[in-house]
């Protein structure tokens, strides 16, 4: 039996586009600039013909062609608890994250599955911060990682402003 060879060169297998590296772009690049043969420049990128002229005429990097996306790519898993959650921060602020997610998994397991632990902590982290910032507060990370709201002047100003 006689192995079938591939009429596609090494590294594009599969359809659709796909994006290529840094590596690859920047010798598609410099090879470009050295010859001039877009062909040449590809073969030696290790990218089709196509797409190398794509990114020669564009004149931008891979990440600057990127488009970035603004919805969610898969439904929010702590959409039914985080709410609750965020109520609860409010009112006890040093709450850990692991242990307010634990609450809610024994109280109602099918809202919020184990597996989104690490999820609810990464939320919980980044609380403070968009919360505070959507209050017009202003986030200090200091040893704690806790905003602190800087309102007026500290204590030993306004003790001076009274003498």
């Amino acid at each position: 039996m006689r192995q079938q060879l591939s009429a596609r060169p090494c590294g594009h297998e599969g359809g659709g586009s796909r994006m290529i590296t840094k590596q690859q772009y920047r010798r598609l690049m410099n090879e470009y600039q050295a010859t001039g043969n877009v062909t040449e420049s590809a073969m030696k990128a290790d990218v089709s013909r196509p797409t190398a002229r794509k990114y020669l005429e564009a004149g931008q990097t891979p990440a600057e062609l990127q488009v970035k996306r603004s919805w969610r790519t898969r439904p929010d898993p702590l959409a039914q608890i985080w709410p609750k959650a965020e109520a609860m921060l409010l009112e006890a602020p040093g709450l850990e994250a692991k242990v307010l997610f634990e609450h809610f998994w024994s109280h109602a397991p099918r809202e919020a599955g184990q597996k989104h632990l690490r999820t609810f902590q990464r939320r919980v982290k980044q609380w403070p911060a968009a919360t505070w910032a959507g209050q017009g507060g202003v986030f200090c990370a200091g040893l704690d990682a806790w905003p602190r709201l800087t309102v007026g002047l500290d204590q030993r100003q306004r003790a001076g402003d009274h003498d």
